[in-house]
């Protein structure tokens, strides 16, 4: 008896859907298509960015190790601009003097931070859809 209330209670249910809900295809970026062709293609140009960027990620790690390798060829470093060398006194009442150097590290955290607000910025300016309804 419970099992055919259940099944008339089902068929009642039923009979209030209009039609079922169409698959939505979401992509990596979280974008939603209601075809899947839509989705492979824009799947496809994302994975294409994605080569694009770690190309010029691996350029700019090439360029930090030949900055590195001149500067540590020519004994060379990188300081303060702004004070270049700092006092420090000693208990003699004289001063010894020390240069501000800019650790090589700091300088490629700068340099990629500079990089990322660039390409943020840049996909700023594209404006983004979030729906597909080419279905």
């Amino acid at each position: 008896m419970k099992k055919s209330f259940k099944n008339s209670l089902k068929k009642n249910l039923k009979s209030y859907l209009k039609h079922e809900l169409d698959r939505i295809w979401i992509t990596s970026d979280e974008k939603k298509f209601l075809r899947i062709d839509d989705a492979l293609k824009h799947e496809e140009t994302l994975e294409k960015k994605r080569a694009i960027i770690q190309k010029e990620e691996n350029k700019v790690t090439e360029i930090h190790k030949l900055f590195l390798k001149v500067l540590n060829k020519n004994n060379w470093g990188l300081y303060f601009k702004g004070e270049p060398i700092s006092r420090i006194p000693t208990n003699d009442d004289s001063m010894v003097y020390k240069v501000n150097e800019v650790k090589f590290e700091r300088l490629i955290e700068e340099i990629q931070n500079i990089l990322e607000n660039d390409c943020q910025e840049n996909e700023q300016e594209k404006p983004t859809e979030d729906w597909s309804s080419n279905g």
